[in-house]
This record gives structure tokens, sequence and C-alpha cells, in this order.
């Protein structure tokens, strides 16, 4: 939860002032208690907006099962009513191979390939975790644009469940960079790999 996101308006532009409700921290979430002058000022047939905003942190479900959030509205002393939410997170791994396969089928996987990761034309910027993987940045992270494949496989997480477009920047020594950019759709859940293949440059 980021604390300083929390906003409360109404429908009918009445402005909450300080001591027009009482913020008190709740578990993972937290409790707000509107007076009875801010809710009569609001008046009947309008309503009390909340809005704020929560990251999803690494002990966030990953898939379509996704991360529920929870409000619940009480009121009339005993009376409430509770919606919910469902944000997911998807993640996939990129894994750098020699384009020829050997004999039993299996590749050779490339040290050193860079990629960026796109989102309609806009290069995502991305913070890389303590076991070389990477995670889309936050809004307050300025992170790097560049993901770096070392041994020859990195795994990519904290997108959305779209289609993302996969350049790669600069190819293993020795061979040529992919002529074109790649796919990557997460718009039904993680993918389990996104798998480039190169040549040698001859």
């Amino acid at each position: 939860f980021n604390s300083s996101s929390l906003a409360v308006s109404s429908s009918n532009n009445v402005s909450a002032a300080t001591g027009d409700y009482t913020f008190t921290p709740d578990g993972n979430g937290f409790k707000l208690s509107f007076t009875d002058d801010f809710v009569a000022r609001v008046g009947a047939g309008n309503k009390i907006v909340v809005t704020y905003n929560a990251t999803l942190n690494k002990k966030a479900a990953v898939g379509n099962s996704g991360n529920t959030n929870s409000a619940t509205l009480t009121y009339g002393g005993h009376q409430s009513v509770t919606q919910t939410t469902t944000t997911r997170t998807y993640e996939f791994d990129l894994i750098k191979v020699d384009g020829k396969a050997n004999e039993d089928g299996s590749f050779n996987l490339l040290d050193g390939a860079e990629f960026e990761l796109s989102d309609n034309s806009t290069v995502i910027r991305f913070v890389q975790n303590a076991d070389g993987s990477y995670r889309a940045a936050k809004a307050d992270e300025n992170g790097v644009t560049t993901i770096t494949v070392k041994g020859g496989k990195v795994r990519i997480s904290g997108l959305a469940g779209k289609t993302y477009t996969l350049t790669e920047t600069k190819a293993p020594d020795g061979y040529n960079k992919l002529t074109s950019s790649v796919s990557v759709d997460l718009s039904k859940g993680s993918k389990l790999t996104s798998m480039t293949g190169t040549t040698w440059n001859e």
C-alpha cells in the first residue's frame, strides 16, 4: 500500500478536509472512518470516493490466479458490503541459444546477448535482482533498459498480461543479432520460455 497515494473525494465534488476521516493501518491494508458531518456534507445519493494504489512485491502470486484486493464498507452499525479486485502479474524466461541444433536435438546456450523489451514502442525499464533476474521497475525507480543474458537464460517478471516486443540490441561474441524483433504474448498468462536462436557471424 502506497500511503501517499490515498485520496478522498466525492461524486458531487465535496472535498475531504483534515479531520473528516480517521486513517488506521490494518494488517496489510488500512481502515477509514468518516465523520457524520462529512457524510452529511456529501449528502444522500452521492458517493464518497476513495482512491489509492499499491505495488505487488516479491511474494505476489504469478500467473492467472492473481492477487485479490478487497474493500468493505460498513454502515448503519452492522450492515456491510464488500467488493474485490484481482491484480495479475506475469513473467517469462528468455533463453538465448545457438541456432543450430546438436545431434541430440539440444541447443548450446549462449552468453552475453542483450535485449530490450517494449510495450507499444515504449522501452520498459527494469531492476536486476540479486539472482540475476529482472523485474519491471516501479514508478520511483530509474532502472535499466538493457536485459543481459548470463549463462544462456534470464527470467523477466513484473509484467502485465499483454503482448510485448523483444529486440536484441547486442549479439553474443561471434554471432549475429536477430534480424527482426520477437513478440512475447502474455495475454493468456505467463510464458514458459521465449527462446531465440542466432547464427554465426561468418
